[in-house]
């Protein structure tokens, strides 16, 4: 796993684009501390030439369109798995951030085919998987996490790619001087004469949902849709956008042996590292499996780090050392304080670069920074909840007439008869089960709000989804709660320089879990609904039926309970809430309301309070400062 970025200069002369990409991609430095390297091409003629790495050389011709890469280095320690990588004959540069599973599945026939290669590292796979089998080809055959960037001199064409579940980033500037990607947008800050400035229209979206789905909160910047390919044409300054072919699979889940067959798998491919691994172990039905599997292959030597809490209701202590036990592996935990999240708030928002809309994200950056210490990668359980139906949501969409409506209704914070009306659609339903504010609470403090605006979208987006009724749920989950929790994963255990993998969303499980159906996914056991059977079954063989069964805990925070802490009420009084209303963005009758009133506020207001807390501390550290730029260009 790396960091990757670029441009294309489309106007004006502007002699120090070496300085540039430099500062660009050092910028990444905390996601590859082990390598770096840059290319220019020079557009016109298709030249491709590399960067010294003197830091005060530049290119030996006038270059346009750049790359930049940081390494991580996991697959093939050595220099041979350097980026930019080019092609033997020097007109085809690719760079890859991710780790793709089955790469060297292909390397038989690739050299069958004539293909020579130079190291072991996964970029060479797919770089020979592009040149023997062009774009489509390569992408269709790829199994893993991944943001691709590929230039072609043979047709004067960049290619960027992202993996179909959005695992890893892929962000897009477009405005008039540049077009320009990224696995991190703080890169684009270093872009002479850019600034990050706000896009109003996303604020809507933002505060009904926490995240903005493939827009960003910056004009001008968007994310590479999940499972596209962009093509990218620099002497026309034009792009075009479109999904690439995944492969199907005609297998059909059949017993509950099956899938974990499968899982076991996935786990193992994933377990492929030149590196130490472990997991990331929450005590969760999930996370739990993906360390028993893990366990079993590397016996005896196997980590896994777990976050607990001094408040006795949001700890798993109980079933994670319960995980530790049986399975015998070497666990290490650590108790996310007050003290810490207050004192990484600003170091989290720097590196996630969007308001932390969930509050947990601060404790994947305390699993990731303590899991250092031990290895490099970790494999985590993210992504189940989302294709086996684990949320209760699940449950109640598949029953909306049961206490889950009564349970939606009691917690709308407008009008009764308008949420009945809106309720009676399917769609709507589906769309704002997953929504953090209701639409009365999110125009409450922004009056301005645009609901049908963030809504239509997603709603369109879950009115496209294929299969039974629950298979279209997952698909619409997956495709808009889950990215963004891929995101937070990414973030913080790249800030510091942790590689984080997720079996779960292998393409060949993924596929052969949407041919599940109901009745092996949501169900009765004990007196109880329980989401995720199939999974549980697998469970309950390892861990029991007590802890198999219990109640789903999730990864809450006591935020109550930290923001009440006298140096969390110090900040929020003396820079948070000031820089709130200095903004006038947000209306502060609310705001004020549920700061003075912490003890008593409804968990509602609780949320809506971080939300306004989480989008001012990115503000100031995005669309407050400046970046380090040089000359300008024209």
């Amino acid at each position: 796993m790396c960091g990757l970025t670029g441009f294309h200069r489309r106007s004006g002369r502007y002699d120090e684009e070496a300085v540039t990409i430099r500062l660009m991609t050092a910028a990444q430095l905390h996601r590859g501390p082990d390598d770096f390297g840059h290319i220019g091409i020079e557009s016109r003629t298709r030249w491709i030439g590399e960067l010294p790495r003197k830091e005060r050389q530049t290119f030996s011709r006038p270059v346009d369109l750049l790359f930049g890469f940081r390494r991580l280095s996991i697959l093939d320690l050595s220099e041979k798995g350097h980026q930019p990588m080019l092609s033997s004959d020097g007109q085809v540069a690719l760079m890859l951030n991710g780790e793709i599973y089955n790469a060297f599945g292909f390397v038989p026939e690739l050299e069958a085919a004539g293909c020579r290669f130079r190291g072991r590292s996964d970029t060479e796979v797919v770089l020979n998987l592009y040149l023997a089998y062009g774009l489509d080809g390569m992408l269709s055959r790829l199994n893993g996490m991944f943001a691709i960037a590929i230039y072609d001199g043979r047709v004067g064409k960049l290619f960027l790619a992202r993996d179909r579940f959005g695992i890893k980033p892929l962000y897009l500037l477009d405005c008039t001087n540049y077009f320009a990607f990224s696995s991190e947008l703080k890169s684009f800050g270093h872009l002479p004469g850019y600034q990050f400035t706000l896009a109003p229209e996303g604020l809507s979206e933002f505060l009904l949902f926490r995240n903005n789905r493939d827009q960003t909160l910056f004009e001008d910047i968007s994310q590479l849709a999940v499972g596209s390919v962009l093509i990218y044409d620099p002497s026309a300054a034009t792009s075009v956008l479109r999904t690439y072919p995944t492969p199907s699979s005609d297998v059909v889940i059949e017993s509950t042996t099956q899938f974990e067959s499968r899982l076991e798998e996935a786990v193992k491919s994933q377990m492929i590292s030149d590196v130490p691994l472990g997991c990331q172990l929450s005590g969760g039905v999930d996370s739990s499996l993906v360390t028993s599997v893990a366990a079993r292959a590397s016996p005896g030597n196997m980590h896994t780090v777990s976050i607990l809490f001094d408040d006795k209701r949001y700890t798993e202590a109980e079933y994670i050392n319960h995980v530790e036990r049986t399975l015998g592996v070497q666990g290490h935990q650590f108790t996310l304080s007050s003290d810490y999240y207050l004192d990484q708030l600003d170091r989290a928002t720097w590196h996630l670069e969007q308001p932390i809309g969930h509050p947990n994200t601060i404790g994947v950056m305390l699993i990731s920074e303590q899991a250092k210490n031990f290895v490099t990668v970790l494999l985590s359980g993210e992504g189940a909840d989302e294709l086996l139906a684990g949320y209760s949501r699940f449950l109640g969409l598949m029953q909306p007439w049961s206490r889950y409506f009564l349970s939606r209704l009691r917690i709308a914070s407008g009008s009764r008869m308008s949420f009945m009306n809106a309720y009676l659609d399917p769609a709507w339903r589906a769309v704002t089960a997953s929504s953090v504010n209701d639409t009365a609470m999110a125009r409450s403090v922004f009056p301005t709000m645009a609901a049908k605006l963030a809504l239509e979208p997603r709603i369109s987006l879950y009115q496209s989804q294929t299969g039974d009724r629950l298979t279209q749920l997952r698909k619409y989950e997956m495709a808009t709660y889950l990215p963004d929790l891929l995101v937070r994963q990414d973030k913080m255990s790249m800030a510091n320089s942790i590689e984080n993998r997720v079996p779960f969303l292998d393409n060949t499980l993924v596929d052969l879990a949407y041919t599940l159906k109901p009745t092996q996914l949501l169900g009765r056991r004990g007196g109880k609904p329980h989401g995720k059977l199939i999974l549980k079954e697998i469970c309950e063989k390892v861990f029991g039926h007590r802890f198999t069964y219990r109640d789903k805990k999730g990864f809450g925070i006591p935020l109550r309970s930290f923001m009440s802490q006298d140096r969390f009420q110090e900040v929020l009084n003396q820079r948070i809430l000031p820089g709130i209303y200095a903004r006038d963005i947000f209306n502060r009758k609310p705001i004020e309301a549920a700061a003075r009133n912490l003890a008593s506020a409804e968990s509602a207001e609780i949320q809506m309070l971080w939300s306004m807390v989480a989008f001012e501390v990115w503000a100031q550290r995005f669309l407050d400062v400046k970046f380090e730029q040089h000359a300008h260009g024209g």
